[in-house]
């Protein structure tokens, strides 16, 4: 899986480029550079960060896996049949 850590930065003409203003985390299809199966400001995804996950089995990578890949061939058949 790739994922991309894009920043946001001031504009040119401001004079403080010395940190970014926020970032966006990326998840683009793998073989569709245009698509992307998540496009979420960082702070969005740090307010589930740390949650109490005691007993809780991690199945979350594997759930996913899957759903991106019938995400791609739901995409790639939509193309198909234009």
């Amino acid at each position: 899986m790739h994922a991309l850590l894009l920043p946001y930065t001031s504009k040119w003409a401001e004079s403080d480029h010395s940190k970014p203003l926020s970032y966006i985390v990326a998840v683009p299809y793998s073989d569709h550079a245009s698509n992307y199966h998540l496009w979420k400001d960082v702070s969005e995804l740090w307010q589930y960060y740390g949650q109490d996950e005691d007993g809780v089995v991690d199945i979350a990578y594997p759930k996913l896996r899957d759903r991106m890949r019938d995400a791609e061939t739901q995409n790639q058949n939509k193309g198909d049949k234009r």
